[in-house]
């Protein structure tokens, strides 16, 4: 019983001290690791170049994209959305809100504020004889819409706010897309490597030998008639 004991511990101790030997499937000569230097050593660089840039967009103290407030020139990309992606109709549209907000405003200094909707409906009301009751149908034709169009310019208001709290997660989402494009890049690489790798296994003539190929020193011949 002691003799087979022995034996199975010196048996683990020399599989512990000796690991078995590297498989057909990994690159362990040198004329195949060269290969694989050679093909995958170009792209190994861009990995590395991807990496070090991406760290290059600023982001929060927490890690996360900026979302706002602040110029829509904070966001990459945006400034050429604002100038002209469109074509000349974007260019017209821009050129008359610009024009027509700045109108707005002269004009409203103009008249010290007395065509709002209030400031006309007063003016109703106090050239009236007897107030809103004896408005004649003229005078409510023209103030009907002068209210409605308030609450056009309320909902109007509601939707620019939520457009604009839209575009800062569309920003917020352009942002994530390009602070992640180079390790996405740096990941397709990295699926380009391993397919080199499989490649050389392959097809390198030494790894497919394997490394334990060399052909073991044949036995000398002796003199015995029976060999």
């Amino acid at each position: 019983m002691r003799p087979v004991l022995l034996a199975a511990v010196l048996a683990t101790g020399a599989l512990l001290l000796h690991p078995a030997p590297a498989t057909n499937a990994q690159i362990t000569t040198y004329e195949c690791q060269q290969q694989f230097r050679q093909m995958a050593g170009p792209i190994m660089d861009r990995i590395f170049w991807y990496v070090s840039v991406a760290d290059a967009f600023p982001v929060t103290p927490a890690g996360r994209p900026y979302l706002g407030p602040g110029p829509v020139g904070a966001y990459p990309g945006f400034q050429g959305i604002v100038a002209a992606p469109g074509g000349p109709g974007w260019a017209l549209a821009n050129g008359y809100g610009a024009t027509n907000l700045a109108q707005f405003g002269l004009t409203n200094a103009m008249t010290g504020g007395a065509l709002s909707v209030p400031a006309v409906t007063q003016a109703f009301i106090s050239a009236t004889p007897g107030g809103v009751p004896n408005l004649g149908t003229a005078n409510l034709a023209t103030l009907a819409p002068l209210q409605q169009g308030l609450a056009g310019n309320a909902l109007a208001a509601i939707s620019t706010r939520e457009s604009m709290i839209g575009n800062r997660l569309s920003a917020a989402g352009l942002w994530t897309t390009l602070a992640s494009y180079p390790m996405s890049q740096a990941a397709n690489y990295q699926d380009l490597v391993s397919a080199i790798q499989t490649w050389v296994e392959s097809t390198c003539p030494a790894a497919a030998a394997g490394a334990d190929s060399t052909p073991a020193p044949a036995r000398p011949r002796s003199n015995d008639p029976g060999d």
